[in-house]
């Protein structure tokens, strides 16, 4: 993965990274911006090797990318919503458990859950990671491509994502009946103090709580 100032050349960020990186660039200030992007582990085994990793940078020169949230699951579809505050909210879907060599795609799917983390602006710091759902016995969906907004007059975050359901994907039959059949949102307050908790369709969660 380079970087390209279209006049200076480029610059090596990260060597063999994934396909379909799902790169986002936003502002933190008039010099700075931060990058998130999807890329691989090479010390992770395969079922477990993408990672959400992000680089702080001007444009020319960037950081060392670093892994977001370095649990040894895998991660996928990243967002970055700037709340105006001097913070901004990621989101990404990532991996319920550390998933065995032999884990099929299917089990990969159904294994997706979301996070959610502040970035300061003014520190230029990350707060710990936060599960929004869970996999269970009866919610084994793969929840993806998170989008949030928010509304400054009221303090509030509405977390919109995709609940997708898969069901014997070793049947080649079975592909087209993967539809998304629960569009889910989440609101709560977003205070200064206040952690990233989704009131979804299928999880309530506060901190490092759910209840589902």
């Amino acid at each position: 993965m380079c970087s390209s100032d279209l006049g200076n050349g480029e610059t090596v960020l990260q060597r063999g990274t994934a396909n379909n990186p799902q790169m986002s660039l936003t502002k933190i200030n008039d010099e700075e911006l931060l990058m998130v992007f999807v890329g691989d582990v090479p010390t992770r085994s395969t079922a477990n090797c993408r990672a959400v990793f992000y680089a702080i940078g001007d444009g020319q020169t960037w950081s060392d990318p670093q892994i977001l949230d370095d649990d040894g699951t895998v991660d996928d579809y990243p967002n970055v919503c700037d709340l105006g505050d001097g913070r901004l909210l990621v989101t990404w879907s990532s991996g319920d458990q550390v998933l065995p060599e032999d884990a099929t795609l299917e089990d990969s799917l159904k294994n997706l859950d979301l996070k959610a983390t502040f970035f300061h602006k003014d520190t230029k710091t990350f707060d710990e990671p936060v599960k929004l759902t869970r996999t269970t016995e009866e919610d084994y969906t793969a929840d993806v491509m998170p989008h949030a907004a928010y509304d400054p007059e009221t303090g509030r975050l509405l977390l919109t994502y995709t609940k997708t359901e898969y069901d014997d994907l070793a049947n080649p039959e079975n592909f087209g009946k993967a539809v998304s059949v629960i569009p889910a949102s989440a609101t709560e307050d977003a205070g200064e103090d206040t952690a990233p908790v989704a009131d979804g369709a299928h999880s309530t969660c506060n901190g490092d709580y759910c209840n589902i």
